[in-house]
């Protein structure tokens, strides 16, 4: 048999290319071929699972962990990127997907507290000029006209 029908584990093991599953990554995910024999498998099944979405390919795998900036890789799923170096020669690092997205929305959530903080700021300060002119009107003569 040629090399077209076999395909090389994570481990190094050669494998029948019959024995490869297709998995897929998730609601907004890709159908991909995992390279990995029945003992990887099971080594790796509490693992977060990095998937490239341009060559359809099971790419690595992370311990369940959060990152830094909050950023959650938890078990068993599936994470994104667009590019790796078996389909991008010359490609060396690539943005997890899910992590960019985290990222952008957490900018986003901060830029409204920042606003809101501004609101609040604002009225604050609408508060208290409102208060000066009440307590200069209280401190002020009583009319004589009145």
């Amino acid at each position: 048999m040629s090399e077209k029908h076999f395909a090389r584990c994570v481990c190094g093991k050669v494998m029948p290319r019959e024995d490869l599953r297709m998995e897929h990554s998730g609601p907004n995910g890709v159908s991909y071929t995992s390279f990995l024999c029945k003992s990887c498998l099971d080594n790796y099944k509490d693992a977060a699972r990095i998937v490239c979405k341009a060559c359809l390919r099971l790419q690595g795998f992370l311990e369940p962990s959060t990152a830094k900036d909050g950023f959650t890789y938890e078990k068993g799923k599936h994470y994104h990127i667009n590019g790796c170096p078996q389909c991008k020669p010359g490609i060396y690092c690539t943005p997890v997907l899910e992590h960019e997205a985290y990222l952008a929305a957490k900018k986003i959530a901060s830029s409204k507290d920042l606003d809101l903080i501004q609101h609040i700021e604002q009225k604050a300060l609408q508060g208290q000029q409102e208060f000066r002119r009440v307590r200069s009107e209280l401190n002020q003569p009583p009319n004589k006209h009145s």
